[in-house]
């Protein structure tokens, strides 16, 4: 079993190797997305420009990945500052969205109902939507079922609330998820609420982070 004092240091060197390896992975990533792009400019065959599109499109999203993931390894805490939610979660979405796939969770959209501001520590902020998320993404138990997660935020006076709906994909009851205590801990610490129930006979669970509005 892992000591905590190498589980730190294991997590220390890789806030450290991280970054230099989506540096270098992002130079990479260019090379290949010019040359697709060049080629499409001079490309006459429809199949074949189909091709070299869809190879665009992969490489900004990998592109757009590592550089979130980048941007995670290298965060350390800071001031609060006034955040809009949908800007900070597209981000959050680019991490997401691989494990949602590999847990064969459909991840939706991020929804807001207009503007969503709200004033935190940003790392803060990251760290404890991204460990929640993630959370929900992952089956309950060792089966891997289909399920459908959605967040969206909402603007309620003085709180914003985000929402997390994870929605049974065969019909059958979601188990109970209990909080990880290091979220609890720093949902404290960001002067943030979390909320868990059950929703539509317990085919969904909804977890819902509360935070007080910009005002």
């Amino acid at each position: 079993m892992e000591s905590p004092l190498t589980k730190v240091w294991r997590e220390d060197l890789l806030v450290e190797l991280v970054p230099h390896a989506v540096h270098r992975l992002g130079n990479l990533l260019t090379v290949v997305l010019g040359t697709a792009d060049l080629l499409a400019m001079y490309e006459q065959d429809e199949d074949r420009l189909t091709q070299l599109h869809a190879i665009c499109e992969g490489a900004r999203r990998s592109t757009d990945l590592i550089r979130a993931l980048g941007g995670h390894a290298r965060s350390k805490e800071g001031l609060p500052s006034s955040l809009d939610l949908a800007h900070q979660f597209s981000d959050l979405f680019e991490l997401l969205d691989p494990v949602a796939k590999a847990s064969g969770c459909t991840l939706k959209p991020f929804e807001s109902t207009g503007m969503a501001l709200i004033k935190v520590d940003p790392v803060g902020l990251q760290l404890l939507a991204l460990g929640i998320l993630i959370g929900e993404c992952r089956p309950t138990g060792d089966a891997q079922r289909p399920t459908t997660l959605a967040v969206r935020a909402i603007e309620l006076g003085r709180r914003v609330v985000v929402k997390a709906t994870t929605t049974s994909g065969d019909g059958a009851p979601l188990a109970p998820r209990e909080i990880a205590p290091n979220a609890l801990t720093l949902a404290k610490d960001l002067g943030a609420t979390i909320k868990v129930r059950q929703a539509q006979g317990s085919r969904a669970r909804v977890v819902m982070l509360g935070f007080p509005a910009l005002t």
